[in-house]
């Protein structure tokens, strides 16, 4: 399915978040070239709307694919056909992998303003708590 322009802006202000707070971000980026995740490397792993890199940690110009150990959080914006994937799918796999943050952005993509709310998930004893929702806007602008 396309990235629609709601789907890539959300996405682009909660990355842009983030970096403020000195971290690398990129988006539409593989997660975990471990294996782990559905037995194998590259192709057979999640692409994540959106990754943030561990403090400290610099990816290399020329990667795509990224080991859950250097990621802090990954951002998810959900669309109708999504829902289940990253709701329910990748919100196991992630917290499996140790990920210690996890976003899922829902909103309304027909709506005059981008925007949405934000489930702010953290890992507490190997499995995702929510911590927080939020709207887009009010992350973008802390």
């Amino acid at each position: 399915m396309p990235v629609t322009f709601w789907h890539w802006q959300v996405v682009l202000m909660l990355l842009e978040y983030w970096r403020r707070r000195g971290h690398q971000v990129a988006g539409e980026q593989y997660v975990a070239d471990s294996g782990f995740v559905r037995g194998g490397t590259g192709r057979n792993n999640y692409v994540a709307d959106g990754v943030v890199f561990i403090s400290g940690h610099r990816p290399s110009p020329r990667e795509s694919t990224h080991d859950a150990a250097v990621l802090h959080a990954v951002i998810e914006a959900v669309s109708s056909n999504s829902e289940e994937q990253d709701a329910t799918h990748k919100l196991r796999v992630y917290a499996k992998l140790g990920i210690q943050h996890y976003w899922i952005v829902r909103g309304d993509i027909n709506a005059e303003e981008i925007d949405g709310v934000v489930t702010q998930y953290e890992l507490v004893n190997g499995e995702y708590e929510v911590v927080g929702q939020r709207l887009v806007t009010q992350i973008a602008v802390l």
